[in-house]
């Protein structure tokens, strides 16, 4: 809300035509500087396609924690990934890294963020595909308390694997009369 806020207020003042690509580097650059007072921490970003899933879940997060935790990189279908990892370095480049640098991303593009990274970093860097609320959530968590990257990575991120279930109507009249289900959990039991 504040970046769009922000960019009308320059559209309207300058005339200027602000693009998709112009509105993640403003808010990037935004960002780094509401950043600059976060310390030794762990610096943590939301990649995710869509126009603000990344943001929709970095704002959960750190509603939750209580303190911005996340940066937020939305990636528009229609904007190439050259484009997002280019304001990716433009943040990183204006952010102290040295405690290391964790990527929540939607899907894809790891080895990628890795080559675009680690020459502008000063730290450790983790990947981590697939993300979701819970899995920001408790990284947000762990980055509060301090907790160095590793520690993070080793701890967390298994505890956030996709769990399934199966659920069957159970058999004919009887169960159905009753509203039971037959339950059968991905470990057979």
């Amino acid at each position: 809300m504040w970046r769009k806020k922000l960019l009308d207020v320059v559209n309207n003042k300058y005339d200027l035509l602000i693009d998709t690509l112009d509105r993640l580097v403003v808010a990037a650059i935004v960002s780094n500087a509401i950043d600059a007072t976060s310390g030794g921490k762990v610096k943590a970003l939301i990649i995710a396609h869509g126009y603000s899933t990344a943001s929709s879940i970095a704002g959960v997060a750190n509603r939750l924690i209580g303190e911005k935790i996340y940066h937020a990189m939305d990636m528009p279908m229609e904007v190439a990934f050259s484009d997002v990892s280019r304001a990716i370095v433009d943040y990183l480049q204006h952010t102290d890294t040295r405690a290391g640098v964790m990527v929540l991303i939607d899907m894809g593009y790891t080895k990628e963020i890795a080559d675009a990274l680690l020459s502008v970093i000063h730290g450790p860097l983790v990947v981590v595909d697939n993300v979701t609320t819970r899995l920001a959530l408790n990284v947000a968590s762990e980055i509060a308390l301090q907790k160095n990257i590793e520690q993070i990575a080793e701890e967390i991120v298994p505890l956030n694997q996709s769990r399934w279930d199966v659920f069957w109507p159970a058999q004919k009249k009887s169960a159905r009369a009753a509203g039971d289900l037959y339950y059968r959990h991905r470990d057979g039991v």
